[in-house]
C-alpha cells in the first residue's frame, strides 16, 4: 500500500484564506459591505476554490510544473481578496488581479482555446472603447463571409427561379399562346440585373456604415459607452444596418415611391449602377438621409389614403343625444330659477 503524500503548504494557505473570508462575510456588519464588493469577492472565492481542486489533482499526479504554475496564480488572487477585505474602495485594483488570475487559469485548462478566449476577454475588459468598436467591426467580417458562403448550401438560384422568375414569365408572357423564348429571356435578364444591383447596394451600404463608424470612432469615448459589451455590439451590427439601409433605398427608388429617381440612360448603362451604389453608400453613411426618406415615404403613403368617412348616426344614438340635451336644459332652467330667487331676496324693499 502506497504512502499518502502530504498536501502542499499552499493548500493550507487557501483554506486559511477561505476561513477568513467566511468569517468576514458571517460578521454582524456584513450589510455594510457594498454590493459590488460582495460580487467581486464571490468571484474571487469561487476561482480560489477551483484552483484548489486543480492543485490537489496536480499534486497527486506529481505534476510539479503545474503545481508551481497554480501556486504562482494563488499569490495574485490572495492579494486581490486581501485588498477587498481590508481596502474595499480599491475595487478596480482587485478586479485587475482577479482577471489576471482568471486568464492564467483559463490558459492552464486549455492552452490553445484559453489564449483565444483571453484575447477576446482582454479586449472587453482592458481595452479602450474605440478598440472595442473596431473589434466589433472585425467580428462582422467572418459573419458576412459565412452568409456569403451559405449560397453553396442553400439553393438560392432555385428559390429565385421558382418564386420570382416563373410567376413573372407566366404573367408577362401570357399574351401569346405559344411559348416565347425572347420574353422569358428578357425577364430573366431583368431579374438577374436587379439581383446584382441588390447585392451591390447591400455591399455599398455596409461599406458606408463601416466608413461612418471609423470616422466617428472617437465619439464613442464618452460616458454613454462605458458598458463592457455595448461598443462591441455597435461595431458588430453597424455594417449590417448600413446594408439594410442600402436595400431600403434601392427598393424605395425602384418602386418610384419618391420623386427622386436614378436615371436609366440606355447610352450609358453603368450610370444606373453608379447612381444606386452612390446613394446606398450615403444611406449607410448617414442615418439622417434614411430617416428623412422614411418620413417622406410615410407622408406620401398617408396622403394617398382615402379620407375617413363617418357613418350616419343611428336612431338609438339620436335618442341618447336628445335625452342628454333635455337633461342639460333642465339643469340650466333650475339654475336660472335659483339665481332669480336669490336676487329677489337681496333686493331692498322700498
Amino acid at each position: 500500500m502506497s504512502e499518502q503524500r502530504p498536501l502542499p503548504q499552499s493548500i493550507e494557505e487557501i483554506d486559511a484564506l477561505l476561513q477568513m473570508v467566511y468569517k468576514k462575510i458571517g460578521a454582524p456588519n456584513t450589510s455594510e459591505i457594498e454590493a459590488q464588493v460582495q460580487h467581486e469577492l464571490s468571484k474571487s472565492v469561487v476561482l480560489l476554490q477551483r484552483i484548489k481542486r486543480y492543485l490537489i489533482r496536480a499534486h497527486y499526479r506529481q505534476h510539479h510544473i503545474h503545481v508551481a504554475q497554480l501556486e504562482s496564480i494563488i499569490i495574485g488572487l490572495h492579494s486581490a481578496i486581501a485588498v477587498l477585505l481590508v481596502k474595499p474602495y480599491e475595487l478596480h485594483f482587485a478586479q485587475r488581479l482577479r482577471r489576471d488570475a482568471e486568464f492564467a487559469v483559463r490558459e492552464y485548462q486549455n492552452p490553445v482555446g484559453g489564449v483565444i478566449v483571453n484575447t477576446f476577454k482582454y479586449v472587453l475588459y482592458e481595452s479602450s472603447t474605440a478598440v472595442k468598436v473596431f473589434a466589433g467591426l472585425a467580428l462582422s467580417l467572418p459573419i458576412a463571409l459565412a452568409l456569403g458562403m451559405s449560397a453553396r448550401v442553400v439553393d438560392y438560384s432555385g428559390m429565385i427561379s421558382h418564386f420570382v422568375v416563373e410567376p413573372l414569365v407566366s404573367r408577362e408572357c401570357a399574351i401569346t399562346e405559344q411559348a416565347n423564348p425572347t420574353c422569358e429571356a428578357v425577364i430573366k435578364a431583368q431579374v438577374n440585373e436587379n439581383l446584382a444591383l441588390l447585392a451591390s447596394v447591400t455591399l455599398a451600404g455596409a461599406l458606408g456604415g463601416i466608413t461612418s463608424t471609423l470616422i466617428r470612432i472617437r465619439e464613442f469615448e464618452n460616458e454613454r459607452y462605458t458598458d463592457t459589451v455595448l461598443p462591441v455590439y455597435i461595431g458588430l451590427i453597424r455594417p449590417f444596418i448600413g446594408g439594410a439601409f442600402g436595400i431600403l433605398v434601392f427598393v424605395v427608388l425602384s418602386s418610384k415611391l419618391l420623386p427622386l429617381q436614378v436615371s436609366d440612360n440606355d447610352e450609358s448603362a453603368l450610370n444606373k449602377w453608379y447612381g444606386f451604389v452612390a446613394i446606398a453608400f450615403v444611406a449607410g453613411f448617414s442615418e439622417r438621409l434614411v430617416k428623412d426618406m422614411i418620413s417622406q415615404t410615410e407622408n406620401r403613403f398617408l396622403l394617398s389614403l382615402p379620407p375617413a368617412q363617418t357613418a350616419p348616426p343611428t336612431a338609438d344614438k339620436l335618442e341618447q343625444e336628445q335625452e342628454l340635451m333635455q337633461v342639460e336644459y333642465s339643469k340650466r332652467s333650475s339654475t336660472q330659477v335659483a339665481d332669480a330667487s336669490v336676487v329677489e331676496k337681496l333686493e331692498p324693499t322700498t
